[in-house]
């Protein structure tokens, strides 16, 4: 967080930078708009394609994905390459549509957590997954504002926590509910 604020001729320290409009009101929006159905095609494709097959196994186990001849590194580096693209472009149209930026929202923790948050609730091997992930992360995050005041990191960190052990506390209320 110090780094940001002190280079000011890049970010214009505390005061941030003004943006100018690109694409009128609703330029942006569509440009997210039209990021999002990409980024969800893709990750309905990729299973089907040979990358996919390959994510697939390097995710099993990754010592036998590359003994049967995948090139883990390289996919590895293909499918950030992917997803750094997807981040940026959705940064760039989230700069525009905004207008004005200051480092704090921009490099926060609260910036940083949400698309693990978002991920990790809505399921991490189902493409639609995100989506419910941030339906559910907003709804929770407009709830805890609504009513909570100043919790709002606390409870994120409780969301994660329980998202990351949903399946064992999945097995462990419902064996109790059914045995």
């Amino acid at each position: 967080m110090v780094c940001p604020r002190h280079r000011t001729a890049i970010t214009g320290g505390t005061d941030g930078l003004s943006v100018p409009a690109v694409g009128g009101l609703h330029g942006p929006f569509f440009g997210l708009l039209f990021l999002s159905f990409s980024a969800l095609a893709l990750g309905l494709l990729l299973p089907r394609l040979r990358l996919g097959y390959h994510l697939e196994l390097i995710g099993v186990n990754e010592a036998q994905a590359e003994a049967v001849g995948v090139a883990v590194r390289f996919t590895m580096e293909k499918v950030y390459g992917f997803c750094a693209f997807f981040l940026g472009m959705a940064g760039g149209l989230f700069m525009i549509g905004e207008g004005y930026l200051i480092p704090s929202t921009v490099f926060g923790l609260q910036v940083s957590l949400l698309p693990v948050a978002m991920a990790m609730v809505g399921g991490l091997r189902n493409p639609l997954g995100p989506l419910l992930g941030t339906a559910v992360v907003f709804g929770f995050q407009e709830l805890v504002w609504a009513y909570a005041g100043g919790m709002e990191q606390t409870l994120l960190g409780i969301l994660l926590i329980l998202a990351g052990k949903r399946e064992t506390l999945f097995r462990s209320v419902c064996g109790k509910m059914f045995s």
